[in-house]
């Protein structure tokens, strides 16, 4: 039978002889910190203090639209560009898409 110590050191009992050894282990007994993830490129800011790039969330939330299915039409119609980083990540330039929706605006006569 083997017992560790919170200093590191362990303690065997031979069953057949009775005999004690004590060795120094050398593993850590605590679980290591966990490091916070690191931000993503999208957090990064202009000179002004704007984000770069958005998500559809933020951007959903920057336009006051109701949901992310409305900037998925956007999108699929292209009527507002994207990014396209990967699969699934998407970020959107706000200036871009401000542009892109003054374009399609339709003005009062």
């Amino acid at each position: 039978m083997t017992q560790i110590t919170q200093d590191g050191v362990a303690t065997a009992v031979s069953k057949t002889s009775g005999n004690v050894s004590r060795t120094k282990t050398t593993r850590n007994l605590r679980p290591a910190k966990q490091q916070p993830p690191s931000e993503p490129n999208r957090t990064k800011e202009n000179d002004e203090g704007a984000k770069l790039f958005l998500t559809k969330e933020e951007l959903r939330q920057k336009l006051n639209l109701p949901s992310t299915r409305s900037i998925d039409e956007l999108c699929r119609r292209r009527v507002i560009s994207s990014i396209r980083m990967g699969w699934r990540t998407i970020r959107f330039d706000l200036a871009a898409v401000l542009e892109d929706l003054e374009k399609v605006t339709v003005r009062a006569v």
